[in-house]
């Protein structure tokens, strides 16, 4: 586990895959799109190999900064963007820059400037992060295509829970798949894997436990802030049905999802909502 901007880092293991793009010197290159569940870990993965890269960075989150995003949603064409990140960023197409905007989606205008950093900018990285990159192309902004390449950030994998809670030794035994497993490091391994499936893989969660602190209080709060970003973006009509689906995703993990498991006896109206 190392530190990063303050805050506690485990190693991920799309590093690797991360940095070559970055390092890449190749020209016009697509996009990158990271995406991912909120709390999985996107903006300290970016963070920490950003940070290593020897290029001038610029970034910026449109959840946060309100006012960039503003400017960015009264943009009329690209190049007004490219002067609104050159005025607020200090931000530079024509060097070997790196420009990385979290909470992406947030910007209602952002997604119809996306073709263009690629076929316009030509030394420039560009990383676009958001929970719900979706909604970056919606209405009728196309999805560029031969543009972006996308990676998936999850929760941690049980080998990345081993790294995070300073286990490393097993987590490099899990990810090499070595055979024979002795009875005793068997043993181990199924403990260890009692408080992973106890635990989760959110990393503010998996680093509060290594701390020995309430991981518990953690995932209560991480819970509470779904509900909210999903009042927020789809109304509070249906946030019961989220709640329901919460509660019941423990009770049956593993087996088929029935909507019965969500709400006994579902009518055929709240059948529809739970779809």
């Amino acid at each position: 586990m190392v530190q990063n901007s303050g805050m506690a880092y485990a190693p991920r293991t799309l590093e690797p895959a991360l940095a070559a793009f970055i390092r890449s010197g190749e020209r016009h290159k697509n996009v990158l799109l990271v995406e991912g569940a909120r709390q999985v870990g996107k903006t300290c993965l970016v963070e920490h190999a950003v940070a290593g890269s020897g290029k001038k960075v610029c970034s910026a989150n449109l959840e946060r900064d309100t006012r960039l995003r503003s400017l960015i949603d009264g943009c009329h064409d690209f190049a007004e963007f490219e002067q609104v990140l050159a005025d607020r960023l200090k931000f530079s197409s024509g060097l070997d820059s790196l420009l990385f905007i979290d909470e992406s989606q947030e910007s209602r205008q952002l997604g119809r400037f996306v073709r263009f950093m690629k076929e316009d900018w030509r030394d420039a990285t560009v990383i676009l992060s958001g929970s719900t990159l979706s909604r970056l192309f919606r209405d009728d902004v196309r999805y560029p295509v031969g543009r972006v390449q996308q990676v998936v950030v999850s929760p941690f994998s049980f080998s990345e829970y081993l790294d995070a809670i300073g286990e490393g030794t097993l987590a490099a035994f899990v990810r090499g798949n070595e055979l024979p497993v002795t009875p005793a490091r068997h043993e181990r391994l199924l403990e260890l894997f009692d408080g992973f499936l106890t635990t989760g893989g959110l990393p503010a969660a998996v680093l509060a436990y290594a701390a020995g602190l309430d991981h518990r209080e953690v995932l209560a709060q991480i819970a509470a802030d779904y509900e909210r970003d999903f009042i927020r973006i789809f109304g509070e009509r249906d946030a019961d049905i989220v709640t329901a689906c919460f509660r019941s995703v423990a009770n049956f993990v593993g087996s088929p999802s029935k909507n019965t498991t969500v709400i006994p006896s579902p009518c055929t109206t709240i059948n529809a909502r739970i779809n």
